[in-house]
């Protein structure tokens, strides 16, 4: 069987004439939204689809600290993206709401998703809190070593970066 990830992405290109000048500006919004992961049977058909909501969008940025990182297991599909507090409970389990991410410090947090590959069940949580961490996560920059079973986290705030390594 197969197993696989897509993530909703978009670019919208917003001007804004200087009827003065003649000129004017564009904004570029980024966004990336929500997750499917999905195992297809050999046969072709699929065996589940699921689909993980997150609302991620950003302004003249590339959507630097947006998307998703992740590493599959022999029965786990690992996701980590940066969300909102607002969607968790006390204890980090997620609430069923889709607030936008936030990237400042009171409600920042990096959101862990388990996605078993046997039965699609998923679970989300809180990994960690920019306010633990003192940096934003970003997550496309992740890089996911297998041969040694890790992968390395960036976390950037200001001009420091900071690197982590998980071991799975």
């Amino acid at each position: 069987s197969i197993v696989g990830l897509l993530e909703q992405y978009y670019i919208q290109q917003v001007s804004s004439p200087e009827p003065r000048s003649n000129a004017g500006s564009f904004t570029f919004y980024y966004y990336y939204n929500n997750l499917i992961a999905y195992k297809i049977q050999p046969n072709g058909t699929f065996e589940w689809v699921k689909t993980i909501p997150k609302f991620q969008a950003s302004a003249n940025d590339y959507g630097y600290y947006s998307s998703v990182a992740h590493y599959i297991t022999d029965d786990k599909m690992i996701l980590f993206f940066n969300d909102n507090l607002k969607n968790y409970d006390a204890k980090g389990n997620w609430n069923q709401s889709v607030f936008q991410t936030s990237y400042s410090k009171r409600t920042n947090t990096v959101a862990r998703v388990e996605v078993d590959l046997k039965s699609g069940e998923v679970e989300r949580k809180t990994f960690f809190e920019l306010s633990d961490t003192k940096g934003l996560a970003v997550p496309k920059l992740f890089q996911t070593d297998y041969k040694n079973r890790q992968l390395i986290l960036l976390l950037i705030f200001g001009k420091k970066e900071k690197y982590g390594i998980l071991n799975f």
